[in-house]
């Protein structure tokens, strides 16, 4: 597989609902523990939210959330990367955010993450006119460093030490 050009299509999570349980199984099993109380119907439940579209004239206020999905040569589900309205609780003065990168352990190093994350930034710049967006990370700082994300703040989240990071 080309490490520039990961074998996968990139599509919006409206154009394929019916992954979203799938997507929530993954990111439950990865990160619930960053979202204590949470079970998994309350996630596919809030997960739904990617499903409604924007009514509102481009340029307004509005923030519409969005889910990406990485498919597979075999049209398969491998990854995700969200943008969203607001990903840390304790950090509600930052807005929007790129969240829920995820690829499967036996896809990774193949350059999905980062045709997900450059995706995501693309759309959420030249698509929703985005100029600043933020992310936190446990264990991956120097990946998001090598795509243009700066480091901010090292912080506690939930009892876990996270990098807190922005791109502009």
């Amino acid at each position: 597989m080309n490490m520039n050009k990961p074998d996968v299509k990139i599509i919006d999570v409206c154009d394929a609902p019916k992954l979203i349980p799938i997507v929530a199984h993954w990111h439950h099993a990865e990160w619930a523990h960053l979202n204590p109380g949470q079970a998994l119907p309350a996630r596919i439940k809030k997960m739904s939210a990617y499903l409604k579209v924007s009514t509102n004239a481009q340029g307004t206020d509005s923030f519409t959330p969005k889910l990406f999905v990485a498919l597979n040569g075999e049209a398969l589900p491998v990854g995700t990367a969200a943008l969203d309205l607001h990903d840390m609780d304790n950090q509600p003065m930052l807005s929007p955010w790129l969240a829920s990168v995820f690829v499967l352990p036996e896809y990774r190093q193949q350059g999905i993450a980062t045709a997900l994350v450059k995706y995501a930034v693309k759309v959420a710049v030249d698509e929703m006119g985005i100029k600043r967006m933020h992310l936190f990370t446990p264990n991956h700082r120097p990946f998001y460093e090598r795509l243009g994300w700066v480091h901010s703040q090292r912080l506690s989240y939930y009892g876990e030490p996270v990098d807190l990071m922005y791109y502009q």
